[in-house]
């Protein structure tokens, strides 16, 4: 897989590294009157972040690999990722 980081910044995400990525609220039917805690894993019971291995990052692609499945993420649908810090 050819990958073009457009995101290549000294702080960003790594290809290979563990990543969480939440997805914004509000494409995911969540958005509300009251507040969500941005690095919240879940709510209601359904998961609002996707977690792995980082494969791709451009401004419009984030691809997650949790071992299991392989997950595309438009670029637009993305609140934030959070990586380890080392």
């Amino acid at each position: 897989m050819v990958v073009t980081d457009t995101l290549n910044g000294p702080d960003a995400p790594r290809v290979g590294e563990f990543v969480t990525v939440q997805l914004r609220r509000d494409h995911l039917g969540a958005g509300a009157e009251l507040p969500i805690d941005p690095t919240a894993h879940a709510r209601n019971g359904a998961a609002t972040c996707v977690r792995g291995k980082l494969q791709v990052l451009t401004d419009r692609w984030v691809v997650v690999d949790s071992g299991a499945e392989r997950h595309w993420v438009a670029g637009s649908s993305v609140l934030l990722v959070t990586t380890s810090v080392n």
